[in-house]
């Protein structure tokens, strides 16, 4: 463990990676410092089921963006040429700006029967609210990797920050209005709005873009991904955004309201973090795609690194989230610190498995991951569905986690593969680190079962916090003996 931990700061501080990652993940991380700083104040001016609907007009947003602009704005990075990078810039824009359209007309057909099936009557007073989100969020995912191509990671960071203050800005101004679930959507739309709008103005007051080369050309030649990876994109996205869903039509609204906030306080950041580390991470591995040595160093690298981001926020969230959730947003809200002690496992091995899935696409298994999202979507809602079947909203949550675990780590193992190494040997390398991991935990477990809350809990910060310090110390220390 020691020289695989000697290896690590040395080898990404000679790149721009770690700077580039540090760079969007603190545009992220002080973006969504505003949605935990809004947070304890939301849930004071809004009712779980304002929550509850937001989680619905959200889950349907994110399962249409994903394939609204067919999967093209994915190639963008990848020509050698910026004509063909333009052309697909102006080919993903062109798809959003149709898709957008067509779903306007589908809520003027449909807004009463999505409304019905749900069982959130109020959702179709909010509906036409979604072209424009979809637009919104659509069109920010294009422009995202055309500045990922041309390396401006300061400007995108810039426009995440914007996004997520003007969302919980005017989600907290329609709350103290007592808009009800109106300020919570139109908060979320504003904010999407403003970033796309701010990430444009940047990008085409900043520099010139070069004419496109042929659309029709770079439509065939990167037709694999409106072929197999959109599809398998958006199955999956139904795999992830559907039990909100769900849980409005088959518990009630409040408990997917409930969901709802635990992914946005918890599933959230690990998700926007681990996107600004794939977004940096996909670059980069096109470039290793084809040199087997180096790409199975440079993932198995990434994925210690991001294993040792993840463990202690997780572990500390799995032990005391019942405490610190009701801390923050009070007694009502119990529930959510409930859901979040039963995700942090998965969110934990998600958070390292999610940004490597990347490296697939630089390898163009586009169809095999198809084929295997099948599974996943199938797995995910198999388990919601086990929740149903037996009437509780915790099994729910309990079997979600579980079936997230296992497609993390299955991804995980093929993405080590593909990089020409292996889940047991990178393992392997990390004897040490999972020793002590797993000896800690035990500890704390039993800390948190026998002890007063509150002295469990400055315990686990204690004891993860000193875990956390022992592996960055072991790590520069390793760098000074071996300078």
């Amino acid at each position: 463990m020691r020289s695989k931990l000697s290896s690590l700061p040395a080898r990404l501080r000679s790149g721009r990676f770690l700077g580039n990652v540090l760079i969007l993940a603190g545009g992220t991380s002080l973006g969504h410092l505003a949605t935990i700083l809004a947070s304890p104040i939301l849930t004071r001016l809004y009712t779980p089921a304002d929550f509850g609907v937001l989680a619905v007009f959200s889950s349907m947003l994110g399962i249409l963006a994903v394939i609204a602009a067919l999967r093209y704005e994915f190639a963008i990075p990848l020509p050698r040429k910026d004509a063909d990078a333009v052309a697909l810039l102006k080919l993903s824009a062109g798809i959003v700006i149709i898709f957008s359209l067509v779903v306007a007309g589908g809520v003027g057909l449909l807004g009463d029967a999505i409304s019905a099936w749900t069982h959130t009557p109020s959702l179709k007073s909010y509906l036409w609210l979604l072209p424009l989100g979809l637009l919104s969020v659509s069109g920010y995912q294009v422009l995202n990797y055309w500045t990922a191509r041309r390396n401006q990671f300061t400007l995108l960071s810039f426009t995440r920050t914007a996004r997520s203050f003007a969302r919980a800005g005017f989600q907290v101004t329609g709350g103290a209005f007592d808009f009800g679930a109106l300020g919570l959507i139109g908060g979320l739309v504003a904010g999407r709005l403003l970033g796309t709008l701010s990430l444009f103005w940047g990008i085409f007051q900043g520099e010139k873009v070069p004419p496109a080369s042929s659309v029709r050309y770079v439509a065939r030649r990167y037709k694999n991904f409106p072929l197999y990876n959109a599809w398998a994109a958006l199955v999956n996205a139904i795999g992830m955004q559907a039990p909100p869903i769900l849980f409005a039509r088959y518990f009630s609204v409040n408990d997917a309201g409930f969901f709802s906030l635990t992914m946005q306080v918890l599933g959230l950041p690990a998700a926007l973090i681990g996107q600004a580390v794939g977004q940096v991470f996909y670059p980069m591995a096109a470039k290793h795609v084809h040199e087997p040595g180096a790409a199975k160093a440079f993932v198995e690298r990434i994925a210690t690194v991001l294993l040792a981001m993840s463990f202690p926020v997780f572990a500390f969230v799995a032990l005391s989230g019942p405490v610190l959730f009701t801390i923050v947003f009070g007694e009502s809200w119990l529930t959510t610190g409930v859901y979040a002690r039963y995700l942090s496992p998965w969110l934990m091995v998600a958070f390292v498995s999610s940004p490597l899935s990347m490296f697939v696409l630089a390898k163009e298994k586009q169809k095999l991951a198809s084929l295997l999202t099948l599974y996943e979507t199938t797995l995910r809602l198999g388990a919601v569905w086990l929740g149903t079947w037996l009437a509780s909203p915790d099994w729910a949550v309990k079997f979600f986690s579980v079936a997230g675990i296992i497609i993390s780590l299955i991804n995980l193992g093929w993405v080590l593969r593909l990089s020409g190494g292996g889940m047991i040997s990178w393992l392997g390398q990390l004897k040490g680190f999972l020793t002590v991991a797993v000896l800690l935990l035990v500890l704390l477990i039993v800390g948190t079962r026998f002890l007063p809350a509150y002295v469990a809990m400055l315990l686990n910060i204690i004891g993860l916090g000193g875990f956390a310090f022992w592996f960055v110390r072991s790590a520069l220390q390793e760098v000074h003996h071996h300078a």
